[in-house]
């Protein structure tokens, strides 16, 4: 399988507004399908911005390990990858969108 599918498979996302004892509202995050997939942030959509960095981080690096992603279901077809990942920042992966996730591990 290639980088961007795994980037395009639709997880499960959770978001909870929890009171912080110390702060106002804040908001948690998670695709629990996705081992340590969880973020806080104060506003929604500040979480899910957060959330999909981080999801992309963690498959990106357990790829790069040799590790397996959870696949809960198949990938979807139609997201713009080379946007997606100017939006969030990670300009550096664009080039490894179709490389296999064997020959990410040579690039970790």
């Amino acid at each position: 399988m290639m980088l961007k599918e795994y980037l395009s498979v639709p997880y499960l996302l959770v978001m909870d507004a929890i009171k912080h004892p110390e702060m106002d509202w804040i908001r948690r995050a998670a695709y629990p399908e996705l081992p340590d997939c969880i973020v806080e942030a104060f506003s929604p959509w500040e979480a899910i911005e957060e959330l999909e960095k981080l999801k992309t981080r963690i498959i990106v690096t357990k790829l790069s390990k040799g590790e397996s992603v959870p696949m809960p279901r198949e990938p979807l077809k139609s997201i713009d990858h080379v946007l997606e990942l100017k939006r969030l920042g990670f300009t550096e992966l664009i080039g490894l969108l179709e490389c296999e996730e064997r020959d990410l591990v040579m690039h970790g």
